[in-house]
């Protein structure tokens, strides 16, 4: 097989040592150039164990960021478990690891699981790594499930329950002997009281009691009575057969057990999520909902609870904490540090204290929103089951996106309702305005022209006139602004010269700046261009206006056009004092104003604005540059017309007017 195709599996646990065993599959990969896969088989065993499932994951989390796939598998036999993986995902190596210690019981006997997989590994090489110091504190801990037994109270409990039994079962037997019932029965009601046992202990106490069940059979009703000795050798089958039978009835009852808690403890934190859900769907704000999380957190997991969310400007706040949770025993690094790299942080609260304090990041998906510190009131509770604590936490990340997702509709609602009143109203305005204001202009025309001898009131007149116009102008931007911001697509587009406009918009603003000099220049032959001519020409005259405030009395201002890039640019250019580069990245925002020439200055701001507004609109956009000699070039660049026809015959126009 060549290596392009090797894939590597490596068994994880919750062992302490599988960090090791990760980093020698990753070496074994990178040799190969293979791919590889770490594997936890999820056993009932196990999962009932919190603390176990969180080293898991903390050994899958690792082999993940050292390029590994990450998978947990939930199964009864977990050798079983790895060569099927191992087949369906056409594994060829195995890295898996075994411990080697030199006493009675060795845990690289016959039954192993390393030794099980290479008698089994038909398609597959299997590399196994021997642990030879596993008597360390930290791994004996890791190993307590396998010799879990009750202590304390339950296992006092454990012990007179199975006293009870195998008394109960004696007591049973001899009143049966008395009876005259036969020895079968009498053998019934021994492993009767060990099934009755085991229904309380572990695997390893219900194979006690049957090994007390069957000496107690041989001690109370073989012969010789009262003793140990066997002098019946038909007897020996009885007792491997009672042995054996009380073995597996215990062992199926013991697992029946603790499957029945598992389901019963899966049970209760599926309730208890669903009256999370519950809880959080009914509240009304965000504070609300954030003071609802820390209480049902309280409530259910016994912890004091406070839940950090960022600001606009990402500094992580303390939004919501329950009622006993004091903020002198966290640490504000640990919070940031919990946040910027999105992973749970877990740590003792003080040097003399056992209180654990867990710093978890919240996921609504698969992104961090915030933050949630966890501090364990009782250090004899069990410890936090992180599965289920990331579990809530996400089902509060999604009560938190959608809480914003509301306040961001609302805000955008009561957004746009103001936009569409305040457009009405300047619509309105507008409208009403440019009937009197072209009367107005009218009428000081009318003035000008009937007084030609009388100084003062022709230039009363003029004034008046030019302020009109100013006005009309302003009047006229905000009208448009208005109507494309309300439907940017309802602008009426006809085939359109770019030559014509550019004449078009040359005689209304000669009209309107008797004393400046506007020329034409064209260097290329006509453009077609699909636009709105009445918006382009407003778009061209918002230019000249600007160019008439920027630049001194009596310059000239040019109109021209070129292509480039299948667009044609119109151009608009001054001969004032140019513009700087810091200017030019905000001269097109709304409201901005520079420093212009006399009366001027008193623009809106928005001329500029409406150019690019009407661009985009066009599907174009809006430049400025600096002009050879002095001055700016301020231009609109517009996408042509696309004609499967040819283009009519047109010759160069340099005209100057």
């Amino acid at each position: 097989m060549s290596s392009s195709r090797e894939i590597v599996l490596v068994a994880v646990s919750g062992s302490p040592w599988s960090k090791d065993l990760i980093r020698k599959a990753r070496a074994l990969a990178e040799s190969l150039d293979a791919s590889w896969i770490a594997l936890h088989v999820l056993t009932h065993g196990r999962f009932t164990d919190a603390a176990n499932r969180e080293r898991a994951r903390v050994n899958l989390e690792l082999a993940e960021n050292l390029g590994a796939e990450a998978v947990t598998i939930r199964g009864e036999n977990s050798t079983k478990e790895i060569i099927a993986f191992a087949i369906h995902r056409h594994v060829t190596k195995i890295v898996i690891g075994q411990t080697v210690e030199g006493r009675l019981f060795k845990k690289d006997s016959w039954w192993s699981p390393a030794n099980t997989i290479m008698r089994k590994s038909f398609d597959f090489d299997v590399y196994v790594v021997k642990n030879r110091n596993p008597g360390s504190r930290s791994e004996r801990d890791v190993r307590r499930y396998f010799r879990k037994e009750a202590s304390g109270l339950d296992f006092f409990i454990n012990v007179l329950w199975t006293v009870l039994c195998m008394a109960g079962a004696l007591g049973i037997s001899l009143l049966l002997e008395r009876l005259g019932v036969a020895e079968a029965n009498i053998i019934m009601a021994h492993l009767l009281g060990a099934f009755l046992a085991s229904l309380r202990t572990g695997p390893m106490a219900a194979l006690v009691t049957v090994f007390w069940a069957v000496l107690q059979f041989n001690f109370f009703f073989t012969q010789p009575r009262l003793t140990f000795a066997v002098y019946d050798v038909g007897y020996l089958p009885v007792f491997a057969i009672m042995f054996v039978v009380g073995t597996v009835s215990a062992s199926l009852a013991a697992r029946l057990r603790r499957q029945t808690k598992l389901t019963r403890k899966q049970e209760v934190q599926t309730y208890q999520l669903y009256l999370i859900g519950q809880s959080l769907a009914v509240t009304k704000n965000m504070d609300e909902m954030l003071q609802e999380s820390c209480r049902q957190l309280e409530q259910f997991y016994d912890v004091d609870v406070a839940i950090y969310l960022p600001e606009d400007n990402g500094v992580l706040i303390q939004k919501a904490q329950s009622s006993g949770y004091r903020k002198d025993v966290e640490d504000r690094s640990r919070i940031e540090e919990c946040y910027a790299e999105a992973r749970p942080i877990n740590v003792i609260a003080r040097k003399n204290s056992r209180r654990s304090i867990r710093y978890a990041p919240i996921y609504p998906e698969k992104y961090n929103i915030g933050v949630a510190v966890l501090v364990r009131r009782h250090p004899e509770t069990e410890a936090m089951d992180s599965m289920h604590m990331n579990t809530a936490l996400s089902l509060i990340g999604r009560s938190i996106d959608r809480e914003r997702l509301v306040e961001e509709h609302r805000e955008a609602s009561l957004s746009a309702e103001t936009e569409r009143v305040r457009s009405m109203l300047l619509r309105s305005v507008s409208h009403d305005l440019r009937t009197p204001l072209a009367g107005i202009a009218g009428t000081a025309e009318a003035l000008r022209f009937g007084y030609p001898g009388d100084s003062t009131i022709s230039a009363a007149a003029e004034e008046i006139e030019a302020e009109a116009q100013r006005m009309s102008l302003l009047v006229e931007n905000i009208m448009n602004l208005t109507r494309l911001q309300e439907d940017p697509t309802a602008i009426r587009r006809s085939p359109e010269s770019g030559d014509d406009i550019m004449h078009a918009a040359a005689e209304a603003a000669r009209k309107r700046y008797k004393d400046r000099r506007i020329s034409l220049h064209f260097s290329e032959a006509p453009q077609i261009v699909e636009v709105d001519p009445v918006l382009i020409q407003q778009l061209l005259l918002n230019y000249i206006d600007n160019a008439v405030k920027y630049s001194p009395d009596g310059e000239p201002i040019e109109l021209s056009t070129r292509m480039e890039n299948n667009c044609l640019s119109l151009i608009v250019r001054d001969y004032g004092n140019g513009i700087t580069p810091e200017i030019t990245a905000k001269v097109f925002e709304k409201f901005y104003r520079g420093e212009s020439n006399g009366d001027y200055s008193r623009g809106s701001g928005l001329g500029l604005y409406i150019c690019r507004t009407i661009a985009h609109a066009h599907d174009g956009d809006v430049f400025v540059e600096t002009a050879n000699g002095g001055g700016s070039q301020f231009g609109v660049s517009l996408p042509l017309k696309s004609r499967e026809s040819e283009e009519p015959d047109g010759e160069n126009d340099d005209s100057d007017y």
